[in-house]
């Protein structure tokens, strides 16, 4: 009988005992969305006391809508897993959570029973998010474990073809430059060069013309600029800063050293049109300004990022693409 209660306690120890393959045997986590460690590349499923966690560290997802073949089927962003891009599973001694996770130093509860490191390949496919009135409010990147091999202490398990979740990335931009009384705005120009722009919070929108683009009397024929063709002469700009600005930001030669810069977008297509009418102010003339069709382009960005002022902004049904820019009044 003796040798019976022992053979028992036996079994009931080694059951207990955690090697790492009966996590992975329900690996699963296909419920639920996951979430981001604050502004990082880093993000996370947790399923009870597991958690899988990915470090796009080198390759952010990017904001570009995945392309398609000829018979209409997604073309995935294939991502390997190798030097600072890591993905890692992690069993804890309790149900986890973001402050378990994202913090450094950790908690010390719950702590970390087993951690296994993968290599392989993983694949994004992202799509456009719009709303009701067809504007793009984000995107969605499912992501999905295509071949990945986890280790841990020489033991290897390989996970194919499972789904991690789709990640949704806001658009993060505003593009709204009418005043609170929703009249058109005039838009103001830096005494000290001959930048023009509207600005708002923590975006500006900004003209760059050589000088003479302007008229300097009114009722003569519209001048219309086309900016996939001048952009190295005249160019069209949208700034989006880490916090809100005031004109110095923008005209001041030495600029303030706070906020800063986060996005510079540049006009790749589309037209300016100008149209110089009689006005009272001190110059006489008045020029109005209007965009058409303009795509804007993320500078000293390789990932093909881009949006059309429409992707944002609610227009005029009969003026499609059509954006106005403002009155511009020139200071004689």
């Amino acid at each position: 009988m003796k040798k019976i209660f022992g053979l028992i306690a036996l079994l009931v120890l080694a059951m207990g005992c955690d090697d790492g393959e009966m996590t992975f045997n329900s690996f699963n986590f296909a419920d639920g969305a996951p979430a981001r460690c604050g502004d990082s590349n880093i993000y996370y499923k947790i399923n009870g006391t597991e958690v899988l966690m990915i470090n796009f560290g080198s390759t952010p997802l990017v904001n570009v809508p995945t392309g398609e073949d000829a018979e209409g089927n997604d073309i995935p962003t294939l991502i390997p897993i190798a030097g600072s891009n890591t993905i890692t599973y992690r069993n804890y001694s309790g149900t986890p959570n973001a402050n378990s996770l994202c913090s450094f130093p950790a908690p010390a509860s719950p702590s970390v029973i087993e951690e296994w490191s993968g290599q392989g390949t993983i694949s994004v496919v992202t799509d456009v998010i719009k709303n009701t009135n067809n504007i793009i409010t984000g995107y969605s990147h499912k992501i999905t474990l295509v071949d990945v091999s986890f280790t841990k202490d020489g033991q290897t398990t390989r996970i194919v073809d499972n789904e991690f979740g789709s990640i949704i990335t806001p658009i993060g931009l505003s593009f709204d430059f009418i005043t609170d009384d929703n009249e058109l705005p005039f838009v103001r120009d830096c005494p000290e060069n001959t930048l023009i722009f509207e600005r708002n919070a923590r975006e500006a929108l900004i003209i760059d013309f050589v000088p003479g683009t302007f008229p300097t009397v009114a009722g003569g024929p519209d001048v219309t600029i086309d900016l996939a063709t001048q952009t190295d002469l005249n160019e069209v700009l949208f700034l989006v800063y880490d916090g809100s600005i005031t004109e110095a930001h923008i005209c001041d030669v030495i600029k303030p050293i706070s906020p800063v810069i986060t996005e510079r977008w540049s006009a790749l297509s589309g037209t300016v049109t100008i149209k110089t009418v009689t006005a009272s102010g001190p110059a006489g003339i008045e020029h109005q300004i209007r965009f058409n069709n303009v795509v804007f382009g993320k500078d000293s960005d390789e990932s093909g990022q881009t949006f059309a002022i429409s992707d944002l902004l609610v227009g005029d049904p009969l003026f499609p693409g059509e954006y106005y820019f403002g009155n511009y009044a020139p200071t004689p």
